[in-house]
């Protein structure tokens, strides 16, 4: 694949906020044209105010509501083709029935399965031997008539993905570390706090699987132990219903708790408000289970922010234990209450922690090395559709 003048077609399901998706895809985005490619954005839905407006300009954004329709959009001469998730893996599919040599490298951030998802996984609910046996027929499905029709090559963020995708529907697939440009959070080296509140805090967009009720629960043991603590949650709770319901329970759990004044929710923040956030912190937890990733993790130890980061999530593969970063037991806030207790007990490993959480991120995580990768597998898909030409 000649990388003159090359044009991409990076595919979004939706551009309506600034999430950790979003950014990942725009971030690559800017990053390949500053190498000289072309790149046009798809999406079904765009908030051109919300999504990142900073990053986007310049740049090409064609929105259409519908995946067939979406893929009529895509310039008949565009090169290789980008979808994030798998509802854009569609548009890819239905272009390559018009335009067949064109490669496709699909990069999955979260996995929906007819027999897996991690809602499904934390949902009490079990369903029938037949129920099961259809949701194996419609998961093949879906592989022959999209993964097969979208992709050559698929990207996933973490190690369990790729198992998943390997054991539910046979698809192979390259771990593919996400990016950071550090450059915009800058380093506040740490001093042990003392005789003083401590600032703990979380990042996310709310989702159960966030379980910041983990650190809610975990600053209650705190206080108890008589550590003075206060916890912040920033984060979107209003995007949609789950989310504003969830966010309705965590304020009764900590009400429950009697730390309701201690728990504060900032709601969506600019970037801004969450560089003085990671800036005025003391500790950053990251309680998510499962989560693919977590690129707030490494935003916080680029900040300085020593962290703790649950085992299940995507972000503790590249970790190491008491080295850069504290792991903690997941969905267990007596995990947590430890961790933040032997760092408020140790300076030594609190300010170890805030310099080397730094120094990771910056030998090892960057969109230049995330970039690099996913062009790499261009290359390899390129490959494989120009052996079949």
């Amino acid at each position: 694949m000649s990388e003159e003048k090359l044009k991409v077609g990076i595919i979004l399901y939706q551009m309506l906020l600034s999430g950790g998706t979003e950014r990942q895809a725009i971030m690559l985005a800017r990053e390949l044209v500053r190498r000289g490619y072309a790149v046009t954005l798809y999406t079904f839905q765009y908030n051109k105010e919300k999504c990142y407006q900073e990053l986007l300009n310049g740049m090409r954004v064609v929105v259409e509501n519908d995946a067939r329709k979406l893929s009529l959009c895509i310039d008949r001469d565009t090169d290789i083709l980008n979808p994030h998730e798998q509802i854009p893996l569609r548009v890819a599919a239905y272009f390559r029935r018009r335009v067949k040599r064109i490669p496709s490298v699909l990069m999955i951030n979260d996995l929906y399965l007819a027999q897996w998802s991690l809602a499904r996984e934390l949902s009490p609910i079990r369903f029938s031997l037949l129920r099961r046996c259809m949701q194996w027929f419609k998961d093949q499905y879906e592989s022959r008539r999209f993964f097969a029709g979208g992709s050559d090559e698929i990207a996933v963020l973490n190690n369990g993905t790729r198992d998943m995708l390997e054991f539910y529907l046979g698809r192979k697939s390259t771990v593919v570390r996400s990016g950071l440009d550090i450059s915009r959070f800058p380093f506040s080296a740490r001093a042990f706090p003392q005789r003083r509140r401590v600032r703990l805090l979380c990042h996310a967009l709310f989702f159960r699987h966030r379980r910041f009720e983990d650190a809610i629960r975990a600053v209650a043991r705190l206080v108890k132990d008589g550590f003075d603590v206060e916890l912040a949650i920033s984060g979107s709770y209003t995007h949609k219903k789950d989310a504003r319901v969830y966010h309705e329970e965590l304020k009764h759990i900590a009400e429950e708790l009697g730390i309701a004044e201690r728990v504060s929710f900032k709601g969506e923040v600019r970037e801004s408000e969450l560089l003085r956030l990671y800036k005025e912190s003391d500790i950053f937890l990251f309680p998510s289970h499962k989560q693919t990733w977590g690129l707030a993790v490494f935003e916080a130890m680029a900040s300085g922010l020593p962290v703790i980061v649950s085992r299940s999530a995507g972000a503790s593969e590249v970790l190491t234990d008491y080295q850069n970063t504290l792991l903690s037991n997941p969905c267990s806030d007596l995990s947590i209450f430890v961790l933040v207790k032997e760092l408020l007990q140790t300076p030594e490993l609190y300010e170890r922690l805030s310099q080397s959480g730094r120094a990771f991120v910056e030998k090892d995580i960057s969109w230049e090395r995330y970039t690099d990768h996913i062009l790499a597998l261009f290359q390899k898909a390129s490959a494989t559709k120009e052996s079949y030409a």
